[in-house]
C-alpha cells in the first residue's frame, strides 16, 4: 500500500507540474507574448501542492502506526499539520490555532478511548487467570 500511495503522490506532482506546459502549448500552439507560455502563474500553485504534501505524509504516517480509528487519525494529523501550517501566516492564524486546537482534542479523545480499550483488556486478562 505504501509503494502505491507514494506513485500517486508522485503522479499528482508530475501532472502539476507539467500541466503548465501542456496548457500553455494547448492554445495557439505557441507561447509568445508578454505571458511566457503562463508558467508564472503556476509557480504559487506548484509551491502550495508541495507545501501541501508535508501534511498529506505526516498524516499516512500517523494512520500506518494507528491500531485503531485509522481514517480519523490520517483527518485530524493532517488537519493539525494544516493549521501549523497556516499559523506561519499573518492572516491564517485564526484558523490554524482553531485546526491545532480541534486536531488535539480529537487526539485526546482517540488516547483516551485506547487507554480505557487497554484497560479493559487487561482487566480481563487479569479476571480469567483469578478464576
Amino acid at each position: 500500500m505504501k509503494s502505491r500511495f507514494m506513485q500517486r503522490i508522485i503522479l499528482s506532482v508530475f501532472i502539476c507540474v507539467l500541466s503548465p506546459f501542456i496548457m500553455g502549448m494547448g492554445v495557439g500552439g505557441h507561447s509568445s507574448g508578454s505571458g511566457g507560455g503562463g508558467f508564472g502563474a503556476f509557480v504559487p500553485l506548484i509551491i502550495l501542492l508541495i507545501i501541501l504534501l508535508i501534511p498529506v505524509i505526516k498524516a499516512y504516517n500517523a494512520a500506518k502506526e494507528a491500531e485503531k480509528f485509522k481514517t480519523l487519525v490520517f483527518v485530524t494529523t493532517f488537519y493539525e499539520y494544516l493549521g501549523w501550517i497556516l499559523c506561519f501566516t499573518i492572516i491564517g492564524i485564526p484558523i490554524g490555532l482553531v485546526l491545532v486546537l480541534a486536531s488535539q482534542l480529537s487526539n485526546v479523545l482517540i488516547k483516551i478511548e485506547a487507554n480505557t480499550s487497554g484497560t479493559l483488556t487487561l482487566l480481563k486478562s487479569r479476571q480469567e487467570n483469578h478464576d
